[in-house]
């Protein structure tokens, strides 16, 4: 049984849009997540997930292969969870019980306003 215990995934001051860094959910066997985001500030942006089976996306590749990696968006699965910061600051949970890529990735893209941007991840087969 793999387990991915909480950790940090995004810490950020707003004022840039970020990609976020590629969890590697596969050797661990993970098909279930959750992904915990805090905002704080005056935010406004939107948040994506995306997943991927790309082999360039593993974190222990080149930023040119991460780059190039082919990603799929899946936000739509998840709208229902996501509360995007519209002036204020915001808390969500998006929680994922059959995931079948090795990839996770998330996004924000900022639009205006300041603050910050935290989240963390927990993940279990």
């Amino acid at each position: 049984m793999g387990a991915i215990l909480a950790m940090p995934y995004m810490t950020l001051a707003a004022g840039t849009n970020t990609t976020g860094n590629a969890l590697w959910l596969g050797p661990d066997g993970i098909t279930g997540w959750s992904m915990t985001v805090v905002t704080t500030g005056t935010l406004t942006g939107t948040f994506r997930f995306y997943a991927s089976d790309d082999p360039r996306a593993r974190p222990d590749r080149s930023a040119a292969d991460r780059a190039a990696a082919a990603w799929v968006e899946f936000t739509a699965d998840v709208s229902t969870m996501i509360t995007d910061p519209a002036g204020g600051a915001v808390t969500f949970k998006v929680m994922v019980s059959d995931f079948q890529s090795d990839f996770l990735r998330m996004d924000y893209a900022h639009t205006s306003g300041t603050g910050t941007v935290s989240s963390f991840f927990s993940g279990r087969s």
